[in-house]
């Protein structure tokens, strides 16, 4: 069995990125039944030690 893993570009993905341009970023990654929304309280309180931070939806999930 094949299986194809081709990645395809998505304009319309959400994400919520917070921070002003760190040197430093964080990437959080919601589970197969999650959302971005659960990582925003800690997405928060990392960003306002001004460390950047990507919380994508991932396409499928949410």
């Amino acid at each position: 069995m094949e299986i194809d893993f081709t990645l395809r570009p998505d304009p319309t993905a959400a994400f919520r990125s917070l921070g002003a341009g760190s040197s430093t970023a964080v990437l959080f990654l919601h589970g197969i039944t999650g959302s971005p929304v659960s990582w925003v309280p800690i997405a928060r309180a990392i960003a306002a030690e001004g460390i950047d931070v990507s919380v994508p939806l991932l396409p499928g999930h949410g």
